[in-house]
């Protein structure tokens, strides 16, 4: 509210006290603040939005904004990041979705007006399927919740889903291991659940997550810390409306939960430190990630498993057609057009039908005979 952005820092053994003065403040808007979003991967960089229309990225070591987007003609609703950490997006109030490159221009390389309608009232945006597309979570007309899809290469509308009508706007994350996005609002219990799909209808409705109580606000931990033996593939703490801080896991029901899931388990982002200085960032260095495999020691990936079922069960048809083309010669059958269940048995007959000819003594008598 006074228009100042300060910067804490918590000891690496955490709080023995309470902090009473910032170590950073960063002074430069002109007004109230209503966001602000550290960078993906560049440490000490800091992008802010402000209600005097402006968005400000920040070198926090320089203590000073070294790059201002003045393009909004009203107020800012949302901005985040792009993946790869060179572009930003923004949501106005104007109806209007920007894409910035911030170090090459302060101009908008993208600008469309789409989306949730002009004037509605809030909205979020969130980048998705690896940078390919834009999700933006907003109202229509009569507190009508939407989600709208957008390729970020054009700004084509891809698809929108009407989800129900409730004053309290929805905000998204996006998990881009899994591409599934996670729905929540302020006062509310319920969080929608969708998966992001690359193709038609793009929206798949997944089994919303109903905790205890209603929640004023959600943080979701790093992939490292999920328990991928139980097929968890998210782990949040939300805060409760009565000041309780509660754990949160989201798991994917699997039956054969002894193999690592590396469907939804790929190698994931590593965070646990940056890749750029400031100064590095802003020079334009290119970032380089690193990819975590999280497959813990002595678990099968349940891909192998799979291909060597497959593998036997090809093995199996094989053996069945030689079968099948050794007895129908021997005993002068045609081939016939016979469905799978009519031909395993008939298979399964001749075979045994073979063995027991080629067994049977001279002295075997028809009650010994196990076709009796």
């Amino acid at each position: 509210d006074d228009c100042t952005i300060k910067i804490w820092k918590i000891p690496e053994d955490g709080l023995d006290k309470s902090l009473d003065e910032p170590e950073i403040t960063l002074t430069g808007h002109a007004d109230r603040l209503s966001s602000i979003k550290y960078h993906p991967y560049a440490k000490n960089v800091l992008a802010s939005a402000s209600y005097d229309k402006s968005i400000k990225i920040w070198n926090i070591d320089a203590q000073q904004a070294m790059i201002t987007l003045l393009q909004h003609p009203d107020f800012i609703f949302s901005f985040n990041w792009s993946p790869c950490g060179t572009k930003l997006a923004t949501i106005c109030k104007d109806g209007c979705i920007r894409i910035f490159s911030p170090l090459q221009s302060d101009q908008p390389i993208l600008e469309s007006k789409c989306g949730p309608r002009k004037d509605a009232k809030a909205a979020r945006i969130e980048w998705v399927l690896h940078g390919r597309g834009l999700l933006v979570s907003g109202f229509g007309s009569g507190n009508l919740r939407q989600v709208f899809l957008f390729d970020s290469e054009t700004l084509a509308e891809l698809n929108s889903e009407d989800i129900n009508h409730s004053p309290s706007l929805l905000i998204p994350y996006f998990d881009s291991d899994v591409n599934v996005v996670y729905l929540y609002a302020k006062g509310e219990e319920t969080i929608i659940l969708y998966e992001i799909q690359e193709d038609e209808p793009y929206f798949q409705v997944l089994t919303p997550f109903k905790p205890d109580g209603s929640h004023l606000a959600m943080g979701f931990l790093p992939k490292i810390t999920c328990d991928v033996k139980s097929a968890e593939i998210g782990r949040a703490f939300r805060l409760t409306k009565d000041n309780r801080i509660e754990p949160m896991s989201f798991t994917v029901p699997r039956v054969k939960l002894s193999f690592f899931q590396d469907d939804i388990f790929p190698d994931t982002v590593d965070r646990s430190g940056p890749y750029l200085s400031a100064d590095d960032w802003f020079s334009g260095v290119q970032i380089q990630l690193n990819y975590i495999n999280l497959k813990p020691d002595g678990m099968q990936r349940l891909s192998d498993m799979i291909s060597v079922d497959q593998g036997s069960q090809q093995k199996q048809k094989e053996m069945i057609k030689k079968a099948e083309a050794k007895n129908g010669k021997q005993n002068g059958h045609t081939a016939l057009n016979l469905n799978e269940n009519d031909g395993n048995m008939i298979t399964a007959m001749l075979q045994r039908a073979s063995l027991f000819h080629q067994n049977k003594s001279d002295d075997d008598d028809d009650e010994n005979s196990e076709w009796d």
